[in-house]
């Protein structure tokens, strides 16, 4: 073994990293929780912009657009990359050989869970939100929590606008837990929520046995003195339970629970743990009141719309008070929550056209973000811009997404955004026969073949006083903003 090698094997606190793949939203997060507790970064990523390597560097970090042996600093504690950057890549084979310790992201995400009271988000949706909600009520109750979340926060979260991490240096670390190839099996928080289980990552679960076993596997590994948080009607039937061996948080809807009144009765014990009131909507929000058995009832105006958000919001709400935060620290949090970038962001009002840009990849959210839609906007010709995400995923789901989209009362098409796929025609093969499924359902659709001008602008396509919403987990977004700079001149988001 040679001296480098001796260095590298020698366990101990992590003080400098080179992070490989940086430019994703979950590494992003990492390194900003890295930093922020004074670990000196690098990393690479062919993928990113100049535009954010000049950020980077901003924050001190240097990080190179491309990928080679001696961008790894012969001082690094470690390596860490992304689940993108295959086992060949030049400088993981080069951290192999001088005998630098590798880890995944989501090992690395398992050490800083195990570090502290690990707080972990699970399912098929709604993970960064749920994620995001909890990290920001645990702030606002003076907890100081860490989190990593694969999201941005918007401009409206003031000094943490354009981050997704957050270093924290109290008890708690909040992080999304992702099935995608298994990886939240390598987490064992300490309380736990599983939101939703649904058929997705067609390209490493070959049925959806095969997921439901990955969330079981998950659920038996929490630790028998923690806690899991499970909303009632989100695919987790009694055979998922029963391999939980913490304690059970029950919560739910009014509509799932039956109370008659607006709450349930603290003597029904067919009740759950804790359940949101009946809803209203209020502008660009809901109202709704907060239940916990044996506490009490506590009002809540969260500012953002739709059902599935009351629903991440309840999530959030019994997971924040499993770490100790109060009914009224949590109302408090949940009335001044920014949001987050691309989940229904409001980009404003363009030449008579409301503009959102939305994640929305999965027939499940095309469907929610499409009657939220809907219900905070009434009157309003909806037209939703889709780019699918995922060929796998789209031939998988080709009935459902037609059905979901259907619902709108225009949609424009585009390829398919491969991500970790290989693209080729398919990408356009299948999303122009997805545009004509929807067509045979009495939506008027259509299929563009590329993003930019002159094959498709929102001028020729829609009109003033159309609600137009970008959606998808690709480029989709820059849509909005290549029309927002023709209007006004360069948009600073």
């Amino acid at each position: 073994m040679t001296g480098r090698s001796a260095a590298h094997s020698q366990a101990g606190p992590i003080r400098a990293a080179h992070l490989v793949g940086i430019g994703g939203s979950g590494m992003r997060a990492l390194a900003e929780v890295l930093a922020g507790r004074g670990v000196r970064l690098t990393g690479s990523d062919a993928s990113v912009s100049e535009l954010d390597v000049a950020r980077f560097l901003e924050r001190g970090w240097k990080v190179a657009r491309t990928h080679a042996a001696d961008h790894v600093p012969a001082d690094a504690d470690c390596l860490l990359y992304s689940p993108a950057v295959p086992a060949e890549n030049i400088e993981r084979t080069t951290a192999r050989t001088v005998g630098m310790p590798e880890f995944s992201y989501h090992e690395m995400v398992a050490r800083l869970l195990a570090e502290r009271t690990g707080i972990g988000i699970a399912g098929t949706h709604g993970k960064s939100t749920t994620t995001a909600l909890v990290g920001w009520i645990l702030s606002a109750a003076g907890k100081d929590p860490a989190v990593l979340c694969g999201a941005e926060w918007p401009m409206a979260a003031g000094a943490r606008a354009g981050t997704s991490g957050l270093a924290g240096n109290g008890p708690f670390v909040v992080a999304e837990c992702c099935e995608y190839r298994r990886h939240f099996l390598a987490m064992k928080p300490r309380i736990a929520a599983v939101l939703s289980v649904e058929p997705d990552h067609f390209d490493c679960y070959a049925s959806f046995d095969e997921t439901r076993e990955a969330f079981r596997e998950f659920l038996a590994g929490i630790p028998a003195d923690g806690v899991v948080v499970l909303p009632a009607g989100a695919g987790i039937d009694a055979d998922l339970k029963a391999a939980v061996r913490a304690r059970v948080c029950h919560v739910a809807l009014h509509s799932e629970t039956t109370a008659e009144g607006s709450i349930p009765q603290e003597n029904d014990r067919s009740s759950p743990d804790w359940a949101a009131g009946p809803v209203e909507i209020d502008g660009a929000g809901t109202r709704w009141s907060l239940w916990r058995r044996g506490v009490g009832e506590v009002s809540i105006r969260l500012p953002l719309p739709g059902l599935h958000n009351v629903s991440n919001a309840l999530v959030a709400a019994a997971v924040a008070g499993e770490a100790g935060a109060t009914l009224n620290e949590i109302a408090q949090g949940l009335a001044t929550f920014p949001g987050l970038r691309r989940r229904f962001e409001r980009l404003g009002e363009f030449a008579g056209r409301l503009l959102v840009d939305d994640y929305a990849h999965h027939p499940t959210e095309i469907a929610a973000t499409i009657a939220t839609a809907r219900a905070h906007n009434p009157g309003r010709k909806l037209v939703v811009l889709f780019q699918p995400h995922q060929i796998s995923r789209t031939r998988a789901l080709f009935d459902d997404f037609a059905k979901a989209l259907a619902q709108a009362d225009q949609v424009v098409l585009f390829p398919i955004f491969a991500a970790r796929e290989r693209g080729g025609e398919e990408q356009a093969e299948v999303a122009l026969a997805l545009s004509n499924a929807v067509n045979s359902m009495g939506t008027a659709a259509t299929f563009r073949a590329s993003l930019d001008r002159p094959d498709f602008t929102l001028e020729d396509s829609t009109l003033p006083g159309d609600l137009v919403i970008a959606m998808g987990a690709g480029d989709i977004g820059r849509v909005h903003y290549a029309f927002i700079r023709r209007i006004q001149g360069d948009y600073p988001g």
